[in-house]
């Protein structure tokens, strides 16, 4: 016996409708002009957690679901090696590359391994560790390029390389960070978990340390694994929507919220709200203010002058962060995360091209 049909709720969500068209045209724009077919981005308020924007690439048509999608569809679907039924945005696990040092470079601050003068000099790009068993193949942790003199701004700014992997690792005579207060530091910030936002399939990223490594590989952990992760590298991975709460904890000045994507519930007529959602704190004080001043100081040195000053010339003064992270293939995923206006943030983004 059929149960007869029932109307259900009405949502209103915190997608900003123009905002999501204008996000989805640009990335299948630039995806087309770089003949990429993977793509995300995610935007988000720093002020409350409330998701604007979340697009993931390629694209399918929902509505073919309602009626009934053919079998051929559906398994033309699923045999896509591109992935169209995977939601990018939180369900796709990457490494972050260099997104992850506006993090890192606070974590130097607060824990004491630097100061905003300290500084190091890099005259070759990159870090060379001796091998003791075969003196002639040295262990090499390369830069993309010689940075010389730099300082932590300037790290963030230029994305150095060795600073991490100094302060990360530690080298010579600079003590280093470690995993274990390094991957303490990453959780921290959201990544590593669910962020617990109401959309199936959410995936939870990797934040190794030796333990997980031991477990998981039967491997014990090296000092290369934690030169790897000081740059975002290696075993750690996370997604998108992490990335975007991070970054709006950096731009609202250390709080860390709980995405949502419902407003609120109405009955079907939308005549009675049955639920409002509240903005929900994870974590508050992230970083001290010094810290954050600092930090976010090094994002919008970023846009003025560093890796990401292609922005420079925005009406309105925005942060940012670029990252490009090995996958193995042919080309590397290119990311950025950025807040804006940089001195009093309404907006994060997270935008990433795979390969």
């Amino acid at each position: 016996m059929l149960t007869p049909a029932e109307s259900g709720n009405s949502l209103t969500l915190t997608i900003d409708a123009e905002l999501q068209q204008k996000v989805y045209d640009t990335l299948t724009r630039i995806s087309e002009e770089n003949d990429v077919t993977k793509a995300t981005a995610v935007a988000v308020d720093p002020r409350n957690g409330a998701v604007r924007s979340m697009v993931s690439l390629p694209s399918f048509d929902n509505n073919a679901f309602i009626g009934g999608i053919s079998q051929q569809e559906y398994q033309n679907l699923i045999n896509n090696p591109d992935n169209p039924l995977l939601n990018r945005a939180i369900g796709g696990e990457y490494a972050p590359g260099s997104t992850i040092k506006p993090l890192l470079a606070g974590a130097f601050l607060d824990e004491g391994l630097i100061t905003e003068e300290t500084i190091i000099n890099d005259p070759v790009g990159r870090l060379v560790i001796p091998n003791p068993f075969s003196p002639d193949n040295p262990t090499v942790f390369p830069d993309w390029k010689i940075h010389g003199i730099s300082d932590v701004k300037k790290s963030i700014a230029d994305s150095v390389n060795m600073f991490y992997y100094i302060f990360g690792g530690g080298y010579q005579d600079r003590q280093g960070l470690g995993i274990e207060k390094m991957s303490t530091w990453y959780r921290s910030f959201g990544l590593g978990s669910p962020t617990g936002i109401s959309l199936p399939s959410e995936k939870s990223g990797v934040i190794p340390d030796p333990e997980w490594k031991q477990a998981r590989i039967g491997e014990p952990w090296r000092l290369g694994d934690t030169y790897n992760a000081s740059i975002g590298q290696g075993l750690v991975t996370t997604t998108p929507l992490q990335l975007a709460m991070y970054t709006s904890a950096i731009a609202n000045g250390g709080t860390l919220y709980k995405p949502y994507i419902v407003s609120s519930v109405h009955n079907f007529d939308k005549s009675d709200i049955i639920k409002t959602t509240e903005p929900e704190v994870v974590k508050t004080d992230l970083f001290t203010p010094e810290t954050m001043r600092i930090v976010k100081e090094g994002m919008r040195q970023t846009v003025t002058d560093g890796s990401g000053r292609r922005l420079s010339t925005l009406s309105f003064p925005a942060s940012g962060k670029t990252g490009t992270a090995q996958t193995g293939a042919e080309r590397n995923n290119a990311w950025f995360i950025s807040y804006a206006p940089s001195d009093n943030p309404e907006i994060a983004l997270v935008v990433l091209f795979e390969e």
